[in-house]
């Protein structure tokens, strides 16, 4: 596990454009902006900070109960997390986790931590995103500027890259990296009041390529599509497999809520305030909450009652199958053959 030190900042998204380079000499810092938490869905990471209340030894790492006045929240730490300080009890923490990476729908929520920064009291910024090479086409980009610019990916932070910028991987070693296109990990103590804001960093680490990141398959390789074998797939989502599994309850099919909903292209929120979850379909086509061990469903404003309730099934939440029908809307949700099927075709009887 690696350590360092450092801390860490989520500057807020804004869109209005405009370059701010003659400030670079005015920048300043305050507490109120180092601890902005944004959550915000064009960054490739999404934070949460805490304090240490519990850490548990797990398979491969650890297990951090982190609490803060709103929430608690489980954060999975492994051999793969970047850490950035000493874990102890009580310690105040920052986690970065991907912004598109699922979670689980179980309570406390865990997240799968890509990089955690331990607090200290001498606080400098930290900001964690992909940043892409800017140039003449980009409206916040400064011409007479002689530093490489980068901006991060919630166009929140611009940070210029000079000669004598330290660049460092995960290891500690000074690398040359190319940073276009890269995850990093932005440590600076001072920036514009700009919108976005500018900085010359401190240092600058730059995070391993993801591993898992698919790489996008050549016209060649998509030109035909073999035979699908939908023996391996429990479910079927409107011709799409989900290895996802099925389970059987006082006669009931329950299907996983969370798999299921994002494979008909909707978002999966859970409320930590009333255990509840929020089912928000395409293009914001609808509203559903789902609340666990309750067989009264909302969409819309509008109730429904099905016969069974949502269940927790280790870890998992589960709805039986009749609410992708009747709360969701599809067409069909039916079991057949030892599937599941759910999509839109002609409505069966």
């Amino acid at each position: 596990m690696k350590k360092t030190t450092f801390v860490c900042l989520s500057l807020l998204l804004l869109a209005t454009a405009r370059t701010y380079a003659n400030e670079i000499n005015n920048m300043e810092q305050t507490e109120e902006n180092a601890y902005t938490e944004v959550d915000n869905r064009n960054s490739n990471f999404l934070s949460f900070r805490g304090t240490i209340r519990e850490v548990v030894e797990a398979e491969n790492g650890y297990t951090l109960f982190i609490d803060n006045d709103e929430a608690t929240v489980l954060f999975s730490i492994s051999s793969e997390t970047f850490v950035i300080g000493n874990i102890e009890v009580g310690s105040d923490v920052i986690g970065f986790y991907p912004a598109l990476a699922p979670m689980p729908l179980i309570y406390p929520p865990l997240y799968n931590i890509s990089v955690l920064y331990v607090q200290e009291e001498d606080i400098p910024l930290i900001k964690v995103d992909l940043f892409r090479l800017m140039s003449t086409g980009d409206i916040f980009y400064d011409s007479e500027d002689d530093a490489r610019q980068f901006v991060s990916a919630d166009i929140s932070l611009i940070i210029r890259v000079s000669n004598d910028t330290v660049i460092q991987d995960t290891e500690g070693n000074n690398v040359d990296f190319d940073l276009n296109g890269r995850n990093l990990v932005v440590k600076y103590t001072t920036s514009t009041r700009s919108m976005p804001a500018i900085t010359n960093p401190e240092l600058i680490i730059v995070l391993p390529v993801n591993p898992i990141t698919p790489e996008v398959p050549s016209i060649s390789d998509i030109e035909t599509e073999p035979e699908v074998d939908w023996s391996n797939y429990p479910i079927i989502v409107d011709s799409v497999g989900l290895t996802d599994s099925f389970v059987e309850m006082n006669g009931t099919i329950y299907v996983p809520l969370r798999s299921v909903s994002v494979a008909l292209g909707a978002e999966v929120i859970w409320n930590s305030n009333d255990n509840s979850i929020q089912i928000i379909g395409s293009g914001d086509s609808f509203s559903a909450f789902v609340y666990l061990n309750e067989n009264l469903f909302t969409r819309d404003a509008e109730q429904i009652e099905l016969s069974h309730p949502a269940e927790l099934v280790n870890g998992t939440t589960y709805v039986p199958l009749s609410f992708f029908r009747e709360v969701f809307g599809m067409n069909n949700a039916y079991f057949e053959g030892g599937h599941v099927h759910i999509n839109n075709d002609e409505v069966m009887n």
